[in-house]
């Protein structure tokens, strides 16, 4: 497969992603309130459509990129938790809204994360749509980004 039909194949996770995201031409550090109601304030810098900036980025604090450079970014973050969420679901076949399900989980939280959700995974893997959104439901992620997780849980328990 070629990037270009990576691309076209996953244009509806793609924007549900950014819609999700939110979008930012200069890097912030992102506060939010934690699933116990506590104040979180990241130690890293978020920019373009959620890119977590790592060392070797060349991403800066007060600086406004382009739109251009920061769509590249979002295509080459893309494209890692595309293939982390392929590592997640293994072998097994599932539906086209699992998967989009599980991309979209693994962009918000990274792979380490994501490989995390054991019980999930294992119900996934067995074909149990209901189980697996109970198990996603029944996270710390799902009690601090709600509004968030509530749709994919439907979409999950529906699959």
């Amino acid at each position: 497969m070629v990037f270009g039909e990576t691309n076209r194949m996953y244009e509806e996770v793609k924007d549900k992603i950014k819609k999700s995201e939110g979008y930012s031409a200069t890097g912030y550090f992102l506060n939010y309130k934690g699933a116990d109601g506590q104040d979180i304030q990241e130690d890293f810098m978020t920019i373009g459509y959620g890119h977590k900036c790592v060392d070797g980025d060349p991403y800066e604090p007060r600086i406004e990129y382009s739109k251009e450079v920061l769509e590249q970014q979002f295509e080459k973050d893309f494209l890692v938790y595309l293939h982390a969420a392929e590592r997640y679901i293994g072998d097994c076949e599932v539906p086209e809204v699992i998967k989009d399900c599980v991309i979209e989980i693994a962009y918000n939280i990274g792979e380490p994360k994501l490989f995390q959700f054991v019980n999930m995974r294992q119900a996934m893997q067995d074909g149990q749509w209901k189980l697996m959104a109970a198990e996603l439901k029944n996270s710390k992620l799902y009690r601090t980004l709600t509004s968030r997780y509530e749709p994919m849980v439907k979409l999950i328990e529906e699959a």
